[in-house]
């Protein structure tokens, strides 16, 4: 009620929907009981100005198929009638809507798309589905098979962890920069299809989702902002894109710590303006750079990350001669944490780690695999989706090298604790092997002594000159190893 009337106040539009999602249980109860809950919703809430869609389905053949589900997709159909018939008595001053997942034939030849004032569709294209620039491809046929009804995005929307970064992001890699990406096209899109009548986020924030695991288990992290209500990056970019005050803020955020370049060859970060303003410069570190037009609400820089730390000062000019000021540090982590089979940096807020990307070693890094490769069981994502036990950090025991002879370090000469991250997530993987550093024995690991998806660290000390060669030294099956964690004892 409360939140009703907030968007009565607002002047925001509301859908309200009752809980009849994906399945219905042919029986007289069912439907009675699900008549009465439609009534009951209109008739508690009618008076509410901002309640323009009344709807009563969702999704209602997901998981089905037009030739083996005939007899279940017929009895769906044949209830959206009496369902569409009972809302329109009830409440003629409102639309009624169905929203459906994205496989537009399977709602389409049963002609479910034809019984509301209004199709929703529940659109996932970059996320559950390859390339977020098929959204406009799957509403242009539908435009064309339904032409005089109007259509709403439901649902769209791509997880995000704010721990997790990718100079190369991906579908599926719960890094905050796909989000973004993600979500850059889509609105894009929309603004390109007239027909289109108005789409909704998928989520504003994170919420609880007991069955899920990926890289935050138990949560939907498809949210533009964290389960505290911390904003995410693509919170800003709608912020750039839709408010009509002036605004400016500093990309990225939610991630204070960012890579140290190590050796000769500098890491180079996206630094972005997003704004609703026309004209950005940056200063890095009292380094000026050239001034950029914004486009589709941001622009972007890349700084190369040397020293301790990055000063970001940001100016944002508009037209009419409004000027924003934007300030933000971050530090610049040197530190040797390797998060192994992942492409990904990953932050953790409680200790202020940052752990870097895996990679194969040459000559010149400071640190690398010999063999081995990164454990991608799936079409789309890193490593497991599987939760972790005995650990918050799931995203560090989720990612696996597998079938590496070693792994080398280019440190300063000292003592030092080497940490070592292990996780059973192959659950076909059979190994043995002796871990050995720098030509002396130390642990024999057995992937059969271990829990599947439980989190195991051994740690040592080590004295070294300036390169260190951890070594796994084959006896079954395969190797296999989740992280690395070197930490000086000075």
């Amino acid at each position: 009620q409360a939140v009703l009337n907030a968007c009565d106040s607002l002047g925001l539009l509301v859908s309200m929907e009752i809980p009849l999602d994906h399945e219905m249980t042919d029986s007289p109860e069912f439907r009675a009981q699900t008549r009465h809950m439609m009534e009951e919703m209109i008739a508690q809430h009618h008076n509410h100005p901002s309640i323009i869609i009344w709807a009563y389905m969702n999704e209602m053949f997901l998981g089905r198929k037009l030739e083996r589900d005939q007899k279940d997709i017929q009895t769906i159909v044949d209830f959206a009638k009496e369902m569409e018939g009972l809302s329109r008595a009830k409440a003629s001053d409102r639309y009624t809507m169905i929203p459906n997942h994205g496989q537009l034939e399977l709602y389409e030849r049963p002609g479910l798309t034809r019984l509301p004032m209004i199709v929703g569709w529940n659109l996932y294209f970059g996320w559950y589905e390859e390339d977020p620039e098929n959204l406009t491809r799957f509403l242009h046929n539908y435009h064309k098979q339904v032409p005089d009804k109007p259509v709403l995005i439901t649902e769209y929307g791509a997880g995000a962890d704010p721990r997790i970064r990718s100079l190369n992001p991906e579908r599926f890699d719960f890094s905050v920069d796909w989000q973004f990406q993600y979500h850059l096209s889509y609105l894009n899109q929309f603004r390109k299809m007239d027909f289109l009548s108005g789409a909704a986020v998928w989520n504003l924030f994170d919420f609880g989702s007991e069955f899920r695991q990926d890289a935050v288990p138990h949560i939907n992290s498809k949210g533009l902002m964290s389960y505290n209500r911390k904003p995410k990056d693509a919170y800003f970019l709608y912020q750039a894109r839709l408010t009509k005050d002036p605004f400016a803020e500093i990309l990225p955020t939610q991630f204070p710590v960012l890579p140290a370049s190590l050796g000769s060859e500098p890491i180079y970060w996206p630094i972005k303006v997003v704004s609703n303003l026309q004209d950005a410069t940056i200063q890095v570190n009292g380094d000026l750079y050239p001034s950029q037009k914004l486009v589709d609400g941001f622009a972007e820089w890349k700084v190369p990350l040397v020293g301790d730390s990055l000063h970001v000062f940001a100016q944002v000019t508009g037209d009419s001669g409004k000027v924003i000021v934007r300030e933000k540090v971050y530090y610049l982590s040197s530190a040797l944490n390797i998060n192994l089979g992942a492409n990904f940096y990953f932050h953790d807020p409680e200790t202020y780690t940052l752990w870097r990307p895996d990679q194969a070693f040459e000559e010149g890094k400071f640190f690398g695999h010999s063999e081995g490769m990164a454990y991608r069981p799936r079409q789309a994502g890193i490593g497991t989706s599987r939760g972790i036990d005995g650990t918050e950090l799931d995203p560090l025991y989720q990612t696996q090298n597998q079938g590496l002879s070693g792994y080398h370090f280019e440190l300063v000469p000292g003592e030092y604790e080497v940490k070592l991250l292990w996780a059973r997530i192959d659950p076909k993987l059979d190994g043995k092997f002796m871990v050995v550093i720098n030509g002396k024995e130390l642990d024999e690991v057995d992937s059969r002594k271990m829990d599947e998806f439980k989190a195991i660290s051994h740690s040592y000390r080590v004295i070294t000159g300036k390169r260190m060669i951890i070594e796994l030294k084959l006896s079954r099956g395969k190797t296999f190893l989740n992280g690395i964690q070197i930490i000086s004892s000075k």
